[in-house]
């Protein structure tokens, strides 16, 4: 069975020291679940978003807090195997070129 893939987003405040994290999953057309903290855990939220009526964010944290907790997710992401998707396109381009010098050096018969 599949993890639910959250889709993490850092906006910086125009004019403050703070940064906006939204996290959440794209539910289609407008429509999101955003993750809130409460008192009570983690509340996953629907929500009807657009330009004129944006999610409020999931967290608001001095820029150098959220960029270093960021960062820590990033660490434990790598030491858990979990593939980052700027990663896995990176990995995915370089077998693909890796088959495709095999595919020249047979048509050129190198081998």
């Amino acid at each position: 069975m599949g993890v639910d893939k959250f889709i993490v987003k850092i906006r910086s405040q125009i004019g403050t020291l703070m940064d906006e994290i939204f996290i959440f999953r794209d539910l289609g057309v407008y429509e999101v679940e955003m993750v809130y903290f409460t008192d009570d855990g983690v509340k996953l939220e629907r929500v009807r978003t657009d330009v004129a009526s944006p999610a409020k964010p999931t967290l608001i944290l001095p820029s150098p807090i959220a960029r270093g907790l960021l960062a820590g997710f990033a660490e434990l992401a790598d030491s858990q195997g979990i593939e980052r998707t700027s990663e896995s396109k990176a990995i995915g381009k370089l077998e693909a070129q890796g088959r495709h010098l095999e595919d020249l050096r047979t048509l050129l018969k190198l081998k």
